[in-house]
């Protein structure tokens, strides 16, 4: 069964309450996907492990500040970059056999997904924004993590 989670214009945060102390890292496959109308333009996608202690500097930073040039959060995040661009595949999958999830994300409590589509965004809230999406690892209860990169933001579902 699929569960979906969406992160709209209106900007949803997911976050769901529980004990993370108990909670085991989630080792799935992940897959992100450029959306038909990006595919063949340059976006980059980073995938940020979190702790729970980290959870709200990040949920209140600014996409815009992060994809900034030399943004020393992005610089000392524990993070995956993916990279899209003309010529280049427009699905990329990590494993859940990759040394990111032992590496990096082994003791992360969230996962921040955070996509720098092209066009001009409109950022009026930082914990709002389409661009980014915040998950829990309760929600992460499947074998496939897959990220869509959009015109109106971020997509996820977990199935």
């Amino acid at each position: 069964m699929s569960r979906m989670f969406r992160c709209f214009l209106t900007g949803i945060a997911l976050l769901s309450a529980g004990t993370l102390s108990a909670c085991q890292p989630w080792h799935g496959d992940t897959e992100v996907t450029i959306g038909e109308a990006l595919q063949g333009q340059t976006v980059e996608v980073d995938i940020v492990g979190v702790s729970e202690h980290d959870l709200p500097s990040w949920q209140n930073y600014s996409v815009d500040r992060y994809f900034g040039a030399d943004n020393s959060k992005r610089n000392e995040a524990k993070k995956l970059t993916l990279q899209f661009a003309q010529g280049m595949a427009q699905t990329r999958s990590v494993s859940r056999a990759d040394e990111v999830w032992a590496r990096q994300w082994k003791d992360s409590d969230y996962l921040v997904v955070l996509a720098n589509p092209p066009g001009k965004w409109r950022e009026v809230d930082p914990a709002r924004d389409a661009r980014k999406c915040i998950l829990d690892r309760e929600e992460m209860k499947g074998s496939v993590l897959r990220i869509e990169v959009g015109r109106a933001g971020l997509s996820v579902t977990v199935e």
